[in-house]
């Protein structure tokens, strides 16, 4: 489906929308390949503002022009969990409800660190690794926030890495989602853009013969 089918919709539909929204940002990852050891998103990029702070702009502008409340939730790992929690803790927001959970934990399965494992405390990081988005589904619900949200009448989750920065709220994908031309929901739907040789980091979509 080519982005310039989808049709922008009206500003009482976006009010509308946008409440039955929920802002999800992956936020395990560390900052290694910028040769930092904290979390990726408290990286400053811009006039001494991080990832997170520009995150916090964007989602809190769009509450206070559309008089919403859209809120924002943070997928952290056991890498970032404790740094995020005390910047949200000293960051002010005006409009903006901040809710975090943890990814799942997963044990590294060697013979050696079996043996050290049964010796050393569960709290030496080296045994664990959090595992990579896809396990945003299992985590969400396991947590309970899936049916936290469902209850308060959200319906979709816009998912997107803490640090791209132009993966914001789209209103036309948002309407197309919500109102489909042909009647039918989609149950998920992802924007795929065309890479270069700089994408190398991660996993790609890739079509090939019309299949994916």
């Amino acid at each position: 489906m080519e982005y310039n089918n989808f049709s922008y919709p009206g500003r009482d539909d976006i009010q509308s929308m946008l409440n039955q929204l929920v802002v999800v940002k992956l936020n395990g990852g560390l900052g290694t390949t910028m040769k930092c050891d904290g979390p990726k998103s408290l990286i400053p990029v811009r006039s001494d503002l991080s990832f997170l702070d520009l995150t916090v702009q964007q989602i809190e502008n769009l509450n206070t022009e559309y008089d919403v409340n859209i809120p924002l939730v943070l997928m952290n790992s056991f890498n970032t969990n404790e740094s995020t929690d005390h910047m949200l803790k000293n960051t002010v927001v005006l409009k903006l409800k901040f809710i975090h959970f943890c990814k799942t934990n997963i044990l590294i399965l060697m013979h050696l660190n079996l043996i050290l494992f049964r010796i050393l405390s569960k709290k030496v990081n080296l045994f664990w690794y959090p595992p990579g988005h896809g396990n945003f589904y299992e985590s969400f619900n396991k947590c309970g926030l899936l049916r936290k949200f469902l209850k308060d009448g959200k319906k979709y989750c816009f998912v997107s890495n803490i640090d791209n920065l132009g993966a914001t709220v789209d209103f036309a994908i948002l309407n197309f989602l919500m109102n489909p031309p042909t009647g039918q929901h989609a149950a998920f739907l992802m924007e795929v853009t065309n890479k270069t040789p700089a994408d190398i980091k991660g996993g790609t979509v890739v079509l090939h013969k019309e299949k994916k």
